[in-house]
């Protein structure tokens, strides 16, 4: 991203406000205040209960339909759980293997073949989302909104909440569609806080860089920086807000990555589910510990359900995953004739370690 476009950003960031132009004349969308958001969803409420009556569809219920169609069905939702988990360990071993150019590369193909399948499975979870009642609520509370923060460049307001359903709505619709397409992705607000001008916006005032020294709705004079609430600030705000607090929480970690990974955002991510994962297994193994109340070299533990069973059996180090999985097909390809402990490959392995050990005692 060039820095033009990182200055715009943090611009539109700061301010909460989208201009857009219609007949020759430039208008501007503020941020709304909580009553407003209030207001746009009992509106939304009573226009959507009276769509309802129009063939509408919940969610749930468009769903089943993908599903009796075939378009999306209940395992391609199976599908997509395990195509999310398959990106998060691609991440995960994009940081593991940093440093390797060659298989970073590989796995970067990969993770660019998994988001793209994921996306193009969206558009067909999603397909039917136009025609059902959320989406209906979610557009008419979004209007309702757009119409009722537009101002014109004398700060005059176009449109009062009275005026919703009964005033032209010409230029309500062009402000809707302004606020929609005026968005800023989840990669583009990493960039900008972890770069120049924002980074030292965020430095001097932290979350409280959202401000107005014309407003004294929170503050005693004009004259002083008025600092807003987080109920006055937009979703991109409440976002961009809990990125640099995640930046600032991984500066503190005690293994906090180098430069290099914090500035790479999948690999960032696999640093963050590394971290994750790992604080999860220690959590696991000493709920384990306690539930078994004994030590020793191989512990049985009953499981209640296949997820506490896979909680318990990721608690095992990698070399013991290993040794249980050849244990397994051993005893499958055993059959029903079954077969002695004494049998089993890692067995014979560490029985021939201990005879040579006790020989090498003896000379």
């Amino acid at each position: 991203m060039e820095d033009h476009e990182r200055s715009r950003i943090a611009a539109k960031l700061l301010s909460g406000i989208t201009f857009f132009t219609f007949e020759k004349k430039r208008y501007k969308i503020i941020n709304p205040t909580p009553e407003q958001l209030l207001l746009s969803e009992e509106i939304a409420l009573e226009h959507s209960i009276r769509a309802s009556f129009k063939q509408l569809l919940s969610e749930e219920e468009a769903k089943e339909h993908l599903n009796e169609k075939g378009i999306w069905t209940h395992q391609d939702e199976n599908n997509m759980k395990e195509s999310d988990k398959a990106l998060e360990d691609l991440k995960e071993l994009l940081y593991k293997k940093r440093g390797e150019d060659r298989t970073v590369a590989a796995i970067r193909r990969k993770i660019k073949g998994t988001r793209q399948a994921i996306h193009e499975a969206m558009l067909r979870k999603y397909s039917m989302n136009p025609m059902t009642w959320e989406y209906h609520h979610r557009a008419v509370r979004n209007e309702f909104l757009a119409a009722v923060c537009t101002f014109d460049e004398d700060n005059n307001r176009m449109y009062h909440e009275k005026d919703f359903g009964s005033a032209d709505s010409t230029l309500m619709e062009v402000a809707y569609e302004a606020r929609e397409m005026d968005g800023i992705t989840q990669e583009q607000m990493r960039e900008v806080s972890r770069n120049e001008p924002w980074q030292s916006y965020w430095m001097v005032s932290k979350q409280n860089l959202f401000g107005n020294p014309m407003l004294n709705m929170f503050g005693p004079s004009q004259n002083e920086a008025v600092i807003i609430p987080s109920s006055h600030l937009n979703a991109y705000q409440r976002a961009m807000v809990g990125i640099c607090k995640m930046y600032d929480n991984a500066a503190q970690h005690p293994d906090c990555p180098e430069q290099s990974v914090i500035d790479d955002d999948d690999m960032f991510d696999g640093w963050m589910i590394f971290e994750n994962r790992k604080r999860e297994k220690e959590q696991n193994k000493k709920r384990i510990d306690e539930l078994a109340d004994k030590k020793g070299d191989e512990i049985f533990v009953m499981a209640r359900s296949g997820e506490d069973a896979h909680d318990i059996f990721s608690v095992n180090e990698e070399t013991d995953k290993h040794r249980l999985k050849s244990r397994f097909q051993q005893a499958h390809q055993a059959g029903e004739q079954g077969m002695k402990e004494s049998e089993l490959v890692d067995v014979k392995q560490a029985l021939h370690k201990q005879m040579v050990e006790q020989v090498k005692g003896q000379r």
